[in-house]
């Protein structure tokens, strides 16, 4: 890989990260604590790549050209070159700018593991009215208190086959990134299934575990967007 190749591809990244991160595209891959890091590393990489761009426009002193000079023997290292080609797979990361991937979603739930409720700190009594729980939070508090008897909240995820018939609304938990993602499911029951990927609203109220998995009955399901941030 030549020299204005390598500083191109460096700027290239820079730039693409800076992208993600202004579209929030990057939420898809990431927990929101990441952005400063990322920043960081998209400014540095554009500022290395124009400084090597300055350096390498600066003329040479007098005296330092006699490196170039003479003929040019066949290079005994080819292995070498070879290794530098490989440099060009950096392109691919500059390529998610462009098309970037989704998120995980429904198809990737076979391959993920369950997350485990370990946590007792949801015991306290929710919020008034009908207040938007995480999965996580609905789910802790069907398995370790009754918070949640006689009162209805709202749940959004996005809807995945449940093995023991109907529906599951599920949302992925991640700590760091999407590979480190967990799944966290809460069955539904009492309405039909609005179909495999689909991000939907669940207003109803807790009812006991449907094959080990908490559950809600649903007075109302409602079709929405995939948000911004699609983990827990």
């Amino acid at each position: 890989m030549k020299r204005r190749s390598e500083i191109t591809i460096t700027i290239g990244l820079g730039l693409a990260a800076g992208s993600l991160l202004r579209s929030g595209i990057y939420l898809r891959y990431v927990r929101p604590a990441m952005y400063p890091l990322l920043a960081a590393a998209a400014v540095t990489l554009v500022a290395i790549g124009l400084a090597s761009l300055l350096k390498k426009a600066t003329p040479l002193r007098h005296g330092d050209d006699h490196q170039d000079a003479g003929p040019r023997d066949e290079d005994p290292h080819p292995e070498h070159r070879h290794r530098l080609n490989a440099g060009w797979l950096l392109v691919i990361p500059m390529l998610v700018a462009l098309v970037p991937p989704p998120a995980l979603g429904a198809s990737s739930i076979g391959r993920i593991a369950a997350l485990t409720l370990t946590s007792g700190s949801y015991t306290q009594p929710i919020r008034p009215g009908i207040p938007a729980l995480t999965l996580s939070e609905f789910a802790t508090r069907a398995i370790y208190g009754h918070s949640l008897a006689d009162r209805d909240v709202v749940l959004e995820g996005f809807s995945t086959p449940s093995p023991s018939g109907g529906w599951n609304l599920t949302r992925l938990v991640i700590v760091c990134c999407a590979a480190d993602a967990l799944a966290i499911q809460v069955h539904v029951d009492g309405a039909p299934n609005p179909g495999t990927s689909t991000w939907v609203r669940v207003t109803g109220r807790w009812q006991p575990a449907s094959a080990g998995v908490p559950a809600i009955q649903a007075a109302q399901v409602t079709i929405t967007q995939q948000p911004n941030d699609p983990y827990e």
